[in-house]
């Protein structure tokens, strides 16, 4: 195989989810394999406990690129942390020629985006369900929750947006996510790393309003009179504005955590395919994570956050039937217009290493 057709295939595939955008990935192309080297420092430092975070980015990754090749001639032989316990290298994939294999296009992951608007009051059709529900018979090695009750949905939506309250009532939280905002759409367009303003759809004057409590001291005057939790109240109606929701779980381990971002990507991808708006939300499951490193963890304490994340989390197991493995990540699936804003990629050229 040449490096070429290696390179064509990585580049079709560049288009994942990572958390603010990091890319935390660079690759090394040779002649018959590909290796991805993991950059966890690119993500951001508390909701990437155990790098787990960049784990999941990973595996949306490698999910495109096994797709990628599938459609292109190849099969993928796929060896996940090739150099363990070193994580250095996420995958070490080889490829080999096989004939093309209809699968997701290439299309498809190419526009496929997060999209965090208010979706349509609409059910899905028998035909997507089952389509979904065929994708998750296909990942063996994951388990997906999905649930279309509205009661569920509205409380799952509540407890995943106490993620705001915890974010903008802790100074050191606040400062990090301030940050991580890309306030410029010319800066986004550059490559400029972090959370590009306009993907995070919110209307002009809930734009001016998150620029004026960008200072500390202005939100925690504004949080005596509950503004971080007016903020997860709207959020948490918005986001349930849709139809169907789901959980991924994983096993307390990083291949796991990996293969729920390959999940995940499946999912995500095979919506896209269906012209649905998808969107995932993971800050409260990371957050309850990350409250096994005892530095996160009291500096939670000192903000009052470490009971409700615990709290919240063994909620959100409630609702489904408290299942034995971690909460990995959540996602909405709706009708929507298409975002505002696309989150843009660095070019295979920047990434080689």
């Amino acid at each position: 195989m040449h490096k070429d057709a290696i390179k064509k295939i990585v580049a079709e595939s560049l288009n994942a989810p990572s958390g603010s955008n990091s890319q935390p990935w660079k690759f090394k192309i040779d002649e018959d394999f590909l290796e991805i080297f993991a950059f966890p420092e690119y993500d951001h430092p508390i909701l990437n406990y155990k790098n787990r975070g960049t784990w999941v980015a990973h595996g949306a990754l490698i999910e495109n690129i096994s797709i990628s090749a599938h459609v292109s001639g190849y099969d993928t032989q796929i060896n996940i942390f090739p150099n363990w316990p070193n994580t250095n290298i996420s995958a070490k994939i080889h490829f080999n020629p096989t004939a093309a294999k209809k699968d997701i296009s290439v299309e498809t992951i190419k526009n496929r985006c997060t999209n965090r608007k208010s979706y349509e009051d609409k059910t899905l059709s028998v035909i997507q369900k089952n389509d979904l529900i065929a994708i998750l018979n296909e990942q063996q090695k994951q388990r997906v929750i999905l649930t279309e009750d509205k009661k569920k949905i509205d409380e799952l939506c509540k407890l995943l947006c106490i993620n705001e309250v915890v974010i903008l009532e802790n100074k050191k939280l606040h400062e990090l996510f301030f940050k991580e905002i890309v306030w410029e759409e010319k800066l986004a367009r550059a490559g400029e790393k972090g959370l590009s303003l306009s993907t995070m759809e919110l209307a002009k004057p809930k734009q001016q309003a998150l620029r004026l409590v960008k200072n500390w001291a202005v939100i925690n005057f504004l949080n005596k009179f509950g503004f971080a939790k007016a903020i997860a109240k709207d959020n948490a109606k918005n986001f349930a504005k849709t139809p169907l929701m789901g959980i991924i779980l994983a096993t307390d381990d990083e291949r796991s955590f990996i293969e729920a971002g390959r999940t995940m990507e499946r999912l995500w991808l095979k919506s896209t395919e269906m012209k649905l708006s998808f969107q995932l939300i993971a800050g409260v499951m990371f957050f309850w994570q990350s409250l096994k490193d005892a530095t996160i963890k009291t500096m939670l304490e000192q903000s009052g956050h470490v009971s409700l994340l615990e709290k919240t989390y063994t909620d959100i197991k409630t609702i489904f039937n408290n299942p034995s493995d971690i909460v990995a990540l959540a996602f909405r699936v709706g009708f929507s217009d298409g975002p505002s804003s696309l989150s843009y990629k660095k070019s295979l050229e920047e990434l080689i290493k």
